[in-house]
């Protein structure tokens, strides 16, 4: 037996033995554990005058923010009656990352490798794409009956490049089906984007190199274009690669640039100040609108024509500051596209923000654990919570005796799944 299949085999026991130490709690789903804890609930507002005619929404979550547009808008969500319903690996010391879901699967990648549970919260299968080394991973992105992540190596210094790749593999088993180096590989790969056959995946070279985004074809796993971007210092950090809307493709790193889907080549580039700084947002587009938060030099959300570049408008909702804090990906939620923010220095708000998608006046904030949102048209997903989109008064919230971490949350049907020391699906009614 190899070593890579002497690690995989004592991880899947491991994960195995979580499931049925979990499962034994009582009754209900298999391989998990079913929680008591009600959350506290208040009234739904269904109060919203913006159609969401122009976004994209799934009914499926199988990338992170749910499409290739990143809009972070699911067709529905838990409204009232919510609960958690099972809890997956609560006592095996992993933290799971932001969960994607499609065809009645759930996928999560830890510090060891993915794994893919049922909606139902059964174990199905766990995949180490590193080999004998240790590596971190991507969030997962599906399409069709491959699931992708982009792995790199842990233990690197932070100017020394490194063998990461895109790996893809079977949903059905876990089985590797190929993989395509990635340049360099200093960076920590926050998502991948797919769209139309193509997968994009973007990395830095080192911390002062920039970075190059890769567009892959996902029949043959060839490369078929590349675009670099110059350095910025550390804000090539932690960049996630891509929104991908109506033939073009949106990176933010040093700057926003839109760039042909087909081609790679640059159509423009914003004059926004520099997105990349160890934060983790990518564009939202929204018909003619891409909606960018800036990073830790600049705390600065703006609104960018898609036709050209221009900036439609700007916000920096707590004023000017350097080294401030940073912007999560967003969800657009009726009128609104919502944030998260998390300061990195005193005197900051930390929470969320709904910006009117038409001005930029920030219609209310709330404080708070901040992850990544996900919305319905007038509700904001928080992890732990619900929020009105309308005014961002609470819908329904767990309080700290129901033990479940947050990430970024998936939004299918009438159930928000959360990573963190756990995987925690919360599932509710949605009328």
């Amino acid at each position: 037996m190899s070593k890579q299949d002497d690690a995989t085999r004592r991880t899947v026991l491991k994960f195995l033995g979580v499931t049925a130490s979990v499962g034994a709690v009582g009754a209900g789903h298999a391989g998990a554990r079913m929680l008591d804890g009600a959350p506290n609930s208040t009234d739904v507002s269904t109060e919203s005058s913006l159609a969401l005619d122009d976004v994209a929404v799934s009914e499926e979550w199988p990338q992170v923010q749910g499409n290739a547009a990143k809009t972070g808008v699911a067709s529905s969500g838990p409204r009232s009656n919510v609960g958690v319903a099972w809890q997956f690996g609560a006592d095996d010391e992993q933290s799971y990352g932001d969960p994607v879901v499609a065809d009645g699967a759930v996928y999560a990648t830890t510090e060891e490798g993915l794994v893919s549970l049922t909606t139902e919260g059964e174990f199905r299968w766990f995949a180490d794409a590193a080999g004998d080394e240790e590596f971190r991973y991507s969030a997962p992105a599906v399409d069709g009956d491959t699931v992708y992540v982009a792995a790199k190596a842990a233990e690197t210094d932070c100017n020394e490049k490194t063998g990461s790749a895109l790996v893809a593999l079977d949903v059905e088993d876990g089985t590797e089906q190929g993989r395509t180096p990635l340049d360099g590989g200093n960076d920590s790969y926050q998502s991948l984007t797919v769209d139309d056959g193509m997968v994009y995946a973007f990395g830095t070279e080192t911390m002062t190199d920039g970075g190059t985004l890769l567009a892959i074809d996902t029949a043959s796993g060839e490369e078929q274009w590349r675009f670099g971007v110059e350095g910025s210092g550390i804000a090539s950090l932690n960049s996630s690669p891509a929104a991908v809307s109506d033939g073009a493709v949106y990176l933010a790193s040093d700057r926003l640039y839109a760039l042909d889907a087909e081609t790679g080549e640059e159509q423009w580039v914003a004059e926004t100040s520099a997105l990349k700084s160890m934060q983790e947002a990518t564009p939202t587009v929204v018909g003619d609108t891409v909606y960018v938060g800036a990073g830790r030099y600049e705390d600065t959300v703006y609104a960018v024509d898609t036709e050209d570049g221009s900036i439609r408008w700007e916000n920096q909702p707590d004023g000017p500051g350097y080294g401030v804090g940073y912007w999560t990906s967003a969800a657009v939620a009726g009128d609104y596209v919502v944030f998260g923010f998390q300061p990195v220095e005193e005197g900051r708000t930390r929470g969320h923000y709904a910006f009117d998608r038409e001005d930029g006046s920030v219609a209310w904030n709330v404080t708070g654990t901040v992850v990544a949102p996900a919305a319905t048209e007038d509700l904001v997903y928080t992890g732990r919570k619900a929020l009105n989109a309308a005014d961002g008064s609470v819908a329904w919230e767990f309080g700290d005796d129901v033990p479940f971490g947050t990430t970024a949350p998936a939004v299918v049907d009438d159930t928000v799944y959360v990573g963190g020391a756990s995987l925690t699906a919360i599932t509710g009614d949605t009328v």
